[in-house]
């Protein structure tokens, strides 16, 4: 019998390349979408969405009338409900006006983020409704927070954004493993079906893809995203759950292996940012246009850093 969730710590780049790769042996009967990827500079960190960390609203303290530094305290979950509600009514709203296309627009979307009328939700309107699912997912694409937290379906996406932010932050981070998680959306979906019926009320997480043809870094990226919808608690103090931790009861629950949490000591980072673009996994090819391109050229001084490195130290390439 399996816990549901596994963790493998790896020592060198190359390793932890080849354990999460497509070809290793736990993915390689996979069809390409059976798995999702995510990957975080610091494999301590919790699998939280931005919506539900201190720092992302921290700009919008003087805008809610509440002392910056006491923000997080007191808000309750009808007033962190609403707070995301407006910013990606705002969202909707500045987008319309520049001209740009959002998915899913039509009256009923408009409705219910209260543009063609003043409309004010009520404790019982789930948050968020299915119908701006998309919305959501573009907007937190582009650095909106929201209660939506990013995969990908590709294995090397998800290492590159771990090893990225974790080269280019190495001066700013205690950090000592990076990490790349993995979590099958098949077991998922079967234990999601067989829990509905008794887990009313409770809450479920969702696996959420927004239209590529809109994006074209979510496209690049082959990005997905997960979402747990869960009643809202209006008085009660915010509802901010963990992914983590109810991954892993999921992956218990189905007595099989669903999450995986890969790790690497972060001094690997930079050599992992080279192999990776050894198979074209760089910024330059997941954030299509002239800032990807840019932000590639950054990359690549850092890897030539790390080749020097290397080579004055006598350590394998």
């Amino acid at each position: 019998m399996t816990s549901g969730f596994r963790v493998i710590h790896c020592q060198e780049a190359d390793e932890w390349l080849n354990e999460i790769s497509p070809l290793a042996a736990r993915f390689r009967e996979s069809d390409p979408n059976q798995w999702i990827f995510r990957g975080q500079r610091d494999a301590a960190w919790p699998l939280l969405p931005t919506a539900f960390r201190k720092k992302s609203w921290s700009s919008l303290s003087s805008i809610l009338r509440i002392p910056r530094g006491a923000i997080w305290s007191r808000i309750e979950d009808r007033n962190q409900r609403m707070i995301e509600r407006n910013v990606i009514r705002d969202f909707f709203y500045r987008s319309d006006i520049a001209g740009l296309p959002l998915p899913d627009d039509s009256p009923h979307v408009r409705h219910l983020l209260g543009l063609d009328t003043l409309r004010i939700p009520t404790d019982d309107d789930p948050w968020p409704p299915r119908e701006l699912w998309s919305v959501i997912a573009l907007a937190q694409h582009y650095g909106v927070p929201t209660r939506l937290l990013d995969w990908s379906h590709s294995a090397w996406t998800a290492a590159y954004f771990a090893v990225a932010d974790c080269a280019s932050c190495r001066a700013n981070t205690a950090a000592e493993r990076l990490a790349v998680w993995a979590y099958s959306r098949p077991i998922h979906a079967i234990q999601a079906h067989v829990e509905r019926p008794y887990r009313k009320g409770l809450g479920e997480v969702h696996i959420v893809t927004a239209p590529y043809a809109s994006n074209l870094n979510l496209a690049a990226q082959r990005g997905a995203h997960m979402l747990y919808v869960r009643p809202a608690k209006p008085d009660a103090p915010a509802d901010r759950p963990r992914f983590d931790e109810e991954l892993k009861r999921i992956g218990e629950e189905s007595k099989r292996d669903a999450l995986f949490l890969f790790t690497l000591p972060t001094e690997e980072a930079s050599r992992a940012l080279r192999l990776l673009a050894k198979a074209d996994v760089t910024a330059a090819t997941l954030f299509p246009g002239y800032s990807g391109v840019v932000r590639a050229m950054h990359e690549g001084r850092m890897i030539f850093e790390e080749i020097e490195r290397r080579v004055r130290g006598k350590l394998p390439l």
